[in-house]
């Protein structure tokens, strides 16, 4: 029989909710200067999603829902075309006039 102190087994690697990972690949494209939500380079400013004329802000029940009518998935009623409003601005950014 083998010697577990010699050849110990690693831990599997954790498993990540749907959430979760919808989570670290948004952040994952904003590091790299993509938006999650359109795909296009960000703006490079200090302006947000929550900022832009292409967000809107549904409330549904308990919940709030934001969404972008520019996003690659249209304003679909799925977490998958939720934005986040604090997301920095993509190059389709236009002032919201609000």
């Amino acid at each position: 029989m083998p010697d577990d102190t010699l050849f110990p087994v690693p831990d599997p690697p954790p498993v990540l909710s749907a959430g979760q990972k919808l989570t670290k690949r948004n952040n994952d494209l904003i590091a790299r200067g993509k938006h999650p939500a359109t795909l296009l380079p960000l703006l490079g400013s200090a302006d947000t999603c929550g900022d832009c004329a292409h967000h809107h802000h549904y409330q549904y029940r308990a919940g709030a829902h934001h969404k972008c009518d520019q996003h690659r998935l249209g304003e679909s009623h799925s977490a998958a075309s939720d934005v986040r409003v604090g997301w920095p601005a993509c190059v389709r950014f236009e002032k919201d006039a609000d």
